[in-house]
């Protein structure tokens, strides 16, 4: 995400040591909800409206399997694309027009309702971006030539001041299917070995967070939200690939600094 160097700068300084880092809500009366999400950083959102049909057949009308090839058939596209020795599709973002079904997603009543609490700020203060992207099955550990692991390692995003991330499998997951894994917790808990900003093991981590790394399976339409400064990974699929959407939430800080961000109200 482009921002000013001086704020950039500023939160991947403060944040990784738990300075400003949002934890969420300090009153008590909230939603169940949005206190698991204060107390583990993590929640499943059962009250989400989620077409998990509607959203595959978006994602495959914006992708091809090559220049000229494509599929309506979302297991026929993970197989044919992990043949290729790919790591990631390309997203498919949301437009932030009224008619975009990902902005639509987004913008639900009972979805805005979390997000607000959670955050603390009303809906004109709240940007968003939705993207759908795949995670295909490869070598565990496979690293791209600039250096980028596909965000299969464990590690704490820098987004925001504020921000939170909801997730929404759009096909079956069970564990080796690229599942989400989350240290819970470990929004609250700066040690300082772990204040750089890089990439983890499951190793170094349960050091600290022992038993506390959760593994996030479930059918397609399962949603969940997470305030991602706690630790994460996409885990490596090795049964097959993962189709997911993310939407994002930000805090206004960021405001013209993404092209795919619009206004949440």
């Amino acid at each position: 995400m482009r921002m000013s160097s001086l704020h950039y700068r500023a939160m991947r300084f403060l944040l990784p040591m738990g300075i400003r880092a949002y934890i969420g809500p300090q009153r008590k009366d909230v939603g169940s909800e949005v206190s698991e999400l204060r107390e583990d950083g993590f929640a499943f959102l059962k009250n989400v409206s989620v077409n998990t049909r509607e959203l595959v057949s978006e994602f495959l009308a914006h992708v091809s399997l090559d220049e000229f090839q494509r599929t309506e058939d979302l297991s026929e596209y993970l197989r044919m694309r992990e043949m290729k020795g790919l790591l990631r599709s390309s997203p498919v973002m949301a437009s932030g027009s009224p008619d975009c079904l990902l902005t639509k997603f987004a913008r639900q009543e009972s979805l805005m309702t979390v997000v607000q609490e959670y955050m603390g700020l009303p809906a004109d203060r709240i940007v968003c971006n939705v993207t759908i992207d795949a995670l295909f099955r490869d070598k565990a550990g496979f690293i791209r030539s600039d250096g980028y692991d596909g965000a299969l390692s464990f590690h704490r995003d820098v987004d925001a001041w504020r921000w939170l991330k909801v997730f929404v499998y759009l096909n079956d997951v069970e564990e080796g299917g690229g599942q989400h894994d989350v240290y819970l917790g470990s929004h609250r808990d700066f040690p300082r070995k772990l204040w750089k900003i890089r990439r983890y093991s499951g190793t170094e981590l349960e050091e600290y967070f022992p038993n506390r790394c959760f593994h996030v399976i479930g059918p397609a339409g399962t949603c969940f939200a997470e305030n991602t400064i706690a630790f994460h990974r996409g885990a490596p699929p090795e049964k097959k690939g993962r189709l997911l959407l993310t939407a994002v939430y930000f805090d206004d800080s960021v405001r013209g600094m993404h092209p795919a961000l619009f206004q949440l109200a």
